[in-house]
């Protein structure tokens, strides 16, 4: 019996008043918990807080505006970044840190604010 299908057949039995959007929603959050545990560990987390220039600054930091900073593609997301010379800068460090990160674990180079892990919810 494939995995899916035990998933599925003990969800049922659990929930039985649960229709199939429900139970793809619970099976979710179940698949998730193995990932909570990994989050008790010291983890590196951040916030892009970054406010676009483009619309006004209506747009603010909306999700996935980070990633034309994160590939330092500022310069070619002038949609999303405006393409001024504070989005390309901030583009720039933004993907240093991720490329520090994916060689080292760790996010932090010159042109950044210390950046010390998360541990059991204090940050440092």
């Amino acid at each position: 019996m494939a995995w899916t299908r035990v998933v599925i057949d003990t969800l049922r039995r659990e929930y039985p008043w649960a229709r199939p959007f429900d139970i793809w929603s619970i099976a979710g959050n179940r698949l998730r918990e193995p990932m909570d545990a990994q989050l008790r560990r010291p983890l590196t987390a951040y916030i892009f807080g970054w406010q676009t220039p483009v619309l006004d600054g209506r747009t603010r930091a909306f999700h996935s505006c980070e990633i034309s900073f994160v590939f330092n593609n500022a310069d070619l997301c002038v949609n999303d970044s405006g393409g001024t010379p504070a989005a390309l800068a901030l583009s720039r460090k933004v993907s240093q840190a991720w490329v520090n990160f994916a060689r080292s674990g760790n996010p932090n180079h010159a042109g950044l604010p210390k950046w010390a892990p998360v541990d059991g919810g204090r940050v440092g």
